[in-house]
């Protein structure tokens, strides 16, 4: 039997779409997220099954060979397709993967979910969240502050650095949207991830540049790895000027690798370091004790000690015990008596020990220290001396230790604030610019070229109002790239901003690029070191026409570009007319 396919069915009104919205299905595809999907050939009902696999494999292609596409062309027409399988799908890579480490940021709203709430973003777009529009994973309705975050793609260069996918194949065929713009809403309380209340939607209020009625909205569902189609896009003007700061927000948060506690590699120093110092502490606190003569005016005992208890000082046969003057109660009275026991014990090593005196129920503790008579003090200094030696070698050593590893801690820290310097003036030079386009704000007639394009949002995720279109015809050539000088450039992925068209093409190294020479063009890409490399707009107007093959000599970055501004500045699509 031939699958009958509707490519011209009756739009779908928002009425119809809030009446099928299922809540159970949205909890559905989030825990499908979690778990790892089976590849298909895995699934227990196709192992084993050659003839099953050949036969659901050619049901597929007769399927997709029967998908009618002459809705699809490269002028501005529509495309009703309800599911469109983007190029390049794989489950090994992230679906949404930003080819540098930039992105687009969000702004982020702090509010309360059990109230309403008309929210402004900085392009003039509004969010309309009703009360109770959040819930949990449960579906029970959320209290308590939450942070809801919102961001838009409105240029060619948003939808690079975002990574969303905006190509797909439908029978064989690639497509690439034209885009009147896209959004991102998600919600989370206390860093858990939040859901919307299919009874209580969230209304998106975009503005768009683009006024034509060519565009449709899709979901980007990133479990099955598709755009969803929902409807045709309605949007209307506004009748009121409104003001629309088109400076973005000015957001000057201190990178993590300035900060010395996130530096990894400083951290280690430091570490080390201590390791160092503490042991220098513990070497200083065994410095050898320099050996004392008796000295017979002051209080002192002879005893029989076993060598093998001390040997470090038993090794001496004219030993005396000196009393020290902490004890305050000792006496004469001392030597009169005869105790039962005398037990002897260090106290500070190789200074000072306790002496124990026992007599019945009578005990006394004497601080006391040895002291060297006539025939054993020379000995006692030799032995001092070898001990002392030893110690000053082992303390200098660990002080070179500690200078070496203090340089390299004070060299690492100084590169860090130097980075950090580089950092503080950039962020005032953009602090500056940013100031300007504040005041520099203008009332624009909204009505003269944009308008309101509506979302319901009955999920969180990704939208886009896009049209569906071919890729550009005029001229193609097996492209070659180089950059200024002539050297070779390794980039595995092109990327062709039709300005015009607010659409970004996306060319493998061994596709022919394709463009219209009637559009404002822009090329760029990633080499394999990171940098960004473009052949500008003024750069096509050069290139004879009818050319098999061309060699794209293409301006390089200085370095790896990560913040969103830096990559915007340097692609420089926002300056050509048909961007602005």
């Amino acid at each position: 039997m031939k699958p009958k396919i509707n490519i011209d069915r009756k739009k779908i009104t928002a009425e119809e779409i809030r009446a099928n919205k299922d809540f159970s299905q949205v909890l559905n595809q989030f825990q499908a997220a979690q778990a790892l999907q089976k590849p298909f050939f895995k699934k227990p009902w196709v192992m084993g099954m050659t003839g099953g696999t050949i036969l659901i494999g050619t049901i597929l292609v007769s399927l997709f060979g029967n998908f009618n596409t002459n809705n699809v062309s490269d002028g501005n027409t529509t495309s009703n397709s309800s599911s469109l399988t983007i190029l390049g799908d794989s489950t090994n890579s992230p679906f949404v993967n930003p080819p540098t480490k930039a992105n687009i940021k969000f702004s982020v709203y702090n509010i309360d979910p059990e109230e309403d709430h008309a929210l402004k973003y900085y392009t003039g777009s509004q969010l309309l969240v009703p009360k109770n529009a959040f819930v949990d994973e449960n579906g029970e309705l959320i209290k308590g502050q939450i942070q809801l975050k919102y961001r838009e793609f409105k240029k060619t260069d948003d939808f690079f650095i975002s990574g969303i996918p905006m190509t797909y194949d439908s029978a064989g065929v690639q497509y690439t949207f034209e885009s009147a713009g896209m959004m991102e809403i998600t919600a989370e309380q206390n860093g858990k991830q939040l859901f919307v209340n299919p009874e209580n939607p969230i209304e998106v209020n975009m503005i768009s540049e683009q006024t034509e009625d060519i565009y449709n909205e899709y979901y980007l569902d990133t479990v099955e790895r598709n755009w969803q189609y929902l409807g045709h896009s309605d949007f209307k003007t506004l009748d009121e000027e409104v003001a629309v700061n088109q400076a973005e927000p000015f957001i000057e948060e201190e990178p993590v690798y300035l900060q010395e506690a996130s530096n990894e590699e400083i951290q280690l120093i430091k570490s080390d370091l201590k390791v160092i110092q503490d042991d220098i502490q513990k070497i200083k606190r065994k410095i050898p004790e320099r050996p004392k003569a008796v000295d017979k005016k002051k209080p002192t005992f002879r005893i029989d000690v076993d060598p093998k208890e001390f040997p470090e000082i038993m090794a001496f046969n004219d030993l005396y015990w000196e009393v020290s003057a902490e004890n305050k109660d000792f006496s004469d009275a001392y030597y009169a008596i005869t105790w039962d026991d005398v037990e002897i014990s260090e106290k500070d090593k190789g200074k000072s020990y306790t002496l124990k005196l026992s007599k019945g129920d009578r005990i006394e503790n004497l601080i006391v220290y040895p002291r060297y008579g006539k025939s054993s003090y020379g000995k006692a200094c030799e032995n001092f001396e070898e001990k002392y030696e030893a110690y000053l070698t082992r303390l200098d050593s660990r002080k070179k230790d500690e200078a070496k590893q203090q340089q390299a801690y004070n060299e690492k820290k100084a590169e860090l604030e130097k980075k950090r310097a580089e950092w503080e003036a950039e962020m005032a030079e953009r602090r500056k610019k940013w100031e300007e386009a504040q005041a520099n704000m203008q009332k624009i007639q909204i009505t003269k070229n944009r308008v309101v394009r509506n979302f319901t949002a009955s999920r969180f995720g990704i939208f886009n109002c896009d049209s569906p279109q071919k890729f550009p015809k005029g001229e193609a050539v097996i492209a070659k790239v180089t950059d200024k000088s002539g050297n070779p450039v390794m980039i595995n992925t092109l990327y062709l901003a039709s300005i015009d068209r607010n659409a970004l093409f996306t060319y493998g190294n061994t596709q022919k690029i394709k463009w219209n020479p009637n559009h404002e063009n822009v090329l760029w890409g990633v080499t394999s070191d990171n940098r960004l490399a473009v052949f500008r707009a003024v750069d096509f107007e050069e290139i004879p026409s009818n050319q098999s093959s061309y060699t794209f000599a293409m301006d390089l970055s200085e370095g790896e570009l990560n913040e969103e501004s830096e990559i915007k500045d340097f692609l420089g699509v926002r300056k050509l007319k048909a961007s602005s």
